[in-house]
């Protein structure tokens, strides 16, 4: 979840994002909220056999997605957009 937009991680990545939030929100460097919200929106999904992902009711009403989507490429990361 970023700045209206959602983020999608393989498994081992968002552990490894998981994780470096939870170690700065234990340490004072940044609001627990912040771990506790972006854990709040995490939903692990599966492409079906045409590669397709049904995106929880919860997270396109936190992101705004209509009924067309703009999918992007960030780094680690793909994002998630509505059009």
């Amino acid at each position: 979840m970023l700045d209206g937009c959602l983020g999608l991680w393989t498994l081992d990545r968002f552990d490894a994002v998981s994780d470096r939030l939870l170690a700065k929100a234990e340490a004072g460097e940044a609001p627990m909220r912040t771990y506790r919200q972006f854990m709040m929106f995490a939903a692990e999904v599966t492409p079906d056999v045409q590669g397709r992902v049904v995106i929880p009711q919860k997270l396109r009403e936190f992101a705004a997605l209509g009924s067309e989507v703009v999918v992007t490429g960030r780094g680690d990361r793909a994002e998630i957009w509505d059009k």
